[in-house]
């Protein structure tokens, strides 16, 4: 991270140096602020017009969402030179003993379908579920999903005790 911090330095210090700065002149630079300015993915905005949206730090957010008795969603927002969304659904009680990658594939992409999805997520969500069932119909086993040129999700399952987790990185390169 502070190899990233000393090369934006450099790029504003050479920066300063064309915008006609005196050689020798001595240019301070704050390399936090500098790469702070530099973050192209923006602030994080809820997905969900229900559930709970907290800003962790400038460029990271955290939602949550109770689907159902035994379902829940976590949301974690992040990134700067690139934009992200890890989706945690969280399965237990009569979910537990489905231990098929299909099901689990095809009950996550039914809840992105039917999440309350705020205007600006409904079509990532519609997209995110189509692009799971198309898998979980395909019936390979599913790591990655390249979406477009510039999407792409990454999806993993584990067992948890109880149920099981399913996560699904959803990444935008800016």
């Amino acid at each position: 991270m502070r190899l990233i911090r000393f090369a934006g330095a450099l790029l504003l210090l050479s920066q300063s140096a064309c915008q006609g700065e005196v050689p020798g002149q001595e240019v301070s630079i704050d390399v936090d602020q500098a790469v702070e300015s530099e973050c192209n993915a923006g602030e994080p905005q809820p997905s969900l017009q229900e559930g709970k949206f907290s800003r962790d730090e400038k460029n990271a957010a955290t939602e949550s969402f109770q689907i159902d008795r035994n379902t829940r969603l976590v949301i974690e927002h992040f990134g700067c030179a690139h934009f992200a969304e890890r989706y945690i659904f969280s399965f237990s009680g009569s979910d537990a003993g489905k231990h098929d990658m299909s099901f689990r594939l095809k009950r996550t992409a039914d809840i992105l379908r039917n999440l309350p999805s705020t205007e600006l997520s409904k079509a990532q969500h519609a997209t995110m579920a189509d692009a799971i069932q198309v898998h979980t119909v395909e019936g390979s086993d599913v790591e990655y999903i390249p979406l477009s040129e510039m999407e792409s999700m990454e999806i993993s399952s584990r067992d948890i005790e109880g149920g099981f987790v399913v996560e699904v990185l959803y990444q935008v390169v800016l």
